[in-house]
């Protein structure tokens, strides 16, 4: 049987690394994180008539509507399985996706955790609605058929603390995290 020993420390630098190397920004997995809730509610209008993109946010637990940067880019979106098959026939979708601030600034994370209604056929996660990093700021763009629709998203945004509070809150709840890998 092999028996290995691993530093603590050398672990949470490959993980970082790991990480790192897999996203367009670094996590790091080591820090506590505080959850922050955003509301972000679009309102259905007619976007090929220009008007543009209306919506409001709501901060954590405020139920006070805020105003909110929105703008039009034009993106290019890529057939599928471009990647894997190497085709100089690729078709290249040239698109306008809505994208507006849900001002989670300082995090290095988000969950989408729902739309409301999720009936709504209309706007299907990485098709035609997602999160986006951009400039340490964090937005959700909608595309195709979703920028037409009265939608609400609801995002969590996770901010990394070093508050040795929030530590002591998982103490004394019993909580502990691990970072051991048993090789």
């Amino acid at each position: 049987m092999l028996s290995t020993t691993v530093n603590h420390e050398a672990i949470i630098i490959i993980v970082t690394i790991i990480s790192c190397a897999n996203l367009m920004m670094c996590i790091d997995f080591s820090k506590i994180v505080k959850w922050e809730k955003r509301t972000l509610t679009c309102f259905g209008n007619d976007i090929e008539s220009n008007y543009g993109s209306i919506c409001k946010l709501i901060i954590a637990h405020n139920s006070k509507f805020l105003e909110t940067e929105c703008y039009d880019e034009e993106y290019t979106e890529k057939s599928f399985g471009e990647e894997a098959t190497k085709s100089n026939n690729s078709i290249l979708l040239n698109r306008t996706r809505s994208v507006c601030n849900i001002q989670c600034t300082g995090a290095d994370r988000d969950s989408v955790i729902s739309k409301i209604p999720n009936s709504i056929h209309e706007c299907v996660r990485w098709h035609n609605y997602n999160t986006l990093n951009e400039d340490n700021q964090w937005y959700i763009w909608r595309s195709g058929k979703c920028r037409n629709v009265t939608i609400t998203f609801e995002v969590h945004c996770g901010f990394p603390t070093n508050d040795p509070n929030d530590v002591n809150i998982l103490a004394q709840n019993n909580i502990s995290l691990s970072t051991k890998i048993h090789l």
